[in-house]
């Protein structure tokens, strides 16, 4: 099949027309089909409601494939020397392939097996009836401007939807370099109606370690296309910003690991415990949850942190326990996201001495460990009533007592038979002042 080869000096420059010459279906990817003299191997076949099925001997849109059904036409685009495709025998498929009414030369469905080469597909919809699709492919070694191993975007019909190589050339197919060395793709989008429309993202299996972001510029919101896969928006014919090259783009990042760790600290500042942390990345992080423990095992929640969401930034976080515990400390955190995979950091400590936070202890407590009664002496007096609290590692109050007119030296006991043996925090209050806070082990 003879090619011709236009020189207007404008963007359809070496474009032709040929078709199938055979009664049967060909495999366009077949060796046996000399295509020697064609610029690229990139078919177009226009479709009836305008806009054209592209397919380049790997990726294609628009269901566009390498099967080229009996006398279907095609677009190639030829070296300026001319010269012909040669069809032989050998290139015949003897896939069974149905007609499709959509095409003014018709292909058939999309049966071309998935490529390797890591790639997206982008989808713009109007309805069930218009659409218009372009595919965005990452590899080592290509170039983020336009060359002649991209597809060009021959245009569409009530929809069009194309991606922009660096140098703003539109593509049907754009090659790009390995998608850790692309940041953006901007992406034209247009229709000849107003009204609403929506983006759906498909074929992007091969980027699982890839963010892919849709940026609407109109709304100055990102989403994330591989979680919401569609977004719907609306184009108003009289708005120049609600359409064109300079709303939207894909962004790309790496995916984020779960939550990475980088450190844990605390430290004593007066008398509260300073817990300091930092993380590499997040994962659908919603908050921090604050345990403390006092004897390394048993740990309640003491308080939460907002985390950073998802996220690949170095993150720093502080949380005050303004009411550490008599003696050991010790404290961790777990991440609580959307997916419950949740991560637990390492332990840390922080060592109070002495009975009480007051500069003189006000509270004596004993024996303790206890089995049966505990004891407790004041060496304060108190003119409103003092609270005695017993809580347990869940934080559940247990046991509690009230007592009034406490003078310095006023011993209270409490029987404890009916505790489990446990570790539990005894909590002494006068008003709103903590006088006490200590561990009781109970045997």
């Amino acid at each position: 099949v003879p090619l011709s080869y236009t020189n207007k000096g404008d963007s359809s420059d070496g474009y032709t027309l040929i078709g199938n010459p055979y009664p049967s279906t060909i495999d366009w990817n077949s060796p046996f089909i000399d295509k020697t003299k064609l610029l690229n191997l990139t078919i177009y076949i226009l479709k009836k409601n305008g806009t054209f099925a592209t397919y380049n001997g790997t990726l294609g849109t628009n269901n566009g494939t390498q099967y080229i059904l009996p006398g279907q036409g095609f677009f190639v685009k030829s070296k300026p020397a001319g010269g012909a495709v040669l069809f032989t025998e050998q290139g015949k498929s003897t896939y069974n392939i149905p007609l499709l009414a959509d095409r003014l030369m018709s292909i058939g469905n999309d049966l071309h097996k998935d490529s390797p080469l890591r790639h997206l597909s982008l989808t713009l919809k109007q309805d069930t009836t218009f659409s218009d699709e372009t595919v965005i492919a990452f590899r080592d070694g290509n170039d983020v401007n336009a060359t002649d191993e991209d597809a060009t975007y021959f245009g569409g019909n009530n929809v069009l939807l194309t991606s922009l190589s660096a140098d703003n050339k539109y593509l049907a197919i754009n090659y790009m370099p390995a998608i850790k060395d692309v940041n953006e793709v901007k992406l034209y989008v247009t229709a000849n109606l107003s009204g609403k429309y929506t983006l759906e993202l498909s074929k992007f299996n091969t980027l699982a370690s890839s963010m892919i972001l849709l940026y609407d510029k109109l709304k100055d919101s990102t989403i994330s296309m591989k979680t919401a896969l569609t977004y719907s928006f609306e184009i108003n014919k009289a708005d120049a910003t609600t359409f064109g090259s300079g709303r939207f783009k894909l962004l790309f990042k790496p995916e984020p690991l779960p939550t990475r760790i980088l450190s844990f600290s605390a430290r004593k500042v007066n008398r509260t415990s300073e817990l300091s942390w930092s993380t590499a990345s997040e994962l659908n992080n919603e908050y921090f949850e604050i345990q403390r423990s006092a004897d390394g095992v048993t740990f309640v929640n003491i308080g939460t942190v907002k985390g950073s969401g998802t996220s690949v930034n170095t993150s720093q976080y502080t949380f005050i326990d303004d009411k550490p515990l008599k003696g050991d400390n010790f404290y961790r955190f777990k991440t609580v996201d959307k997916s419950t995979a949740n991560t637990v950091s390492n332990i840390v400590s922080v060592k109070f001495g002495g009975l009480s936070f007051d500069k003189e202890s006000q509270v004596t407590i004993f024996p303790n460990p206890a089995i049966n009664d505990l004891n407790i002496r004041f060496s304060s007096s108190f003119t409103s009533a003092v609270d005695i609290r017993i809580i347990d590692s869940s934080g559940r109050l247990v046991k509690s007592q009230r007592v009034y007119n406490v003078s310095s030296g006023t011993l209270i006991k409490q029987d404890i038979r009916s505790l489990s043996a446990s570790v539990y925090i005894i909590e002494i209050t006068n008003g709103k002042k903590i006088i006490s806070r200590s561990k009781l082990i109970k045997e």
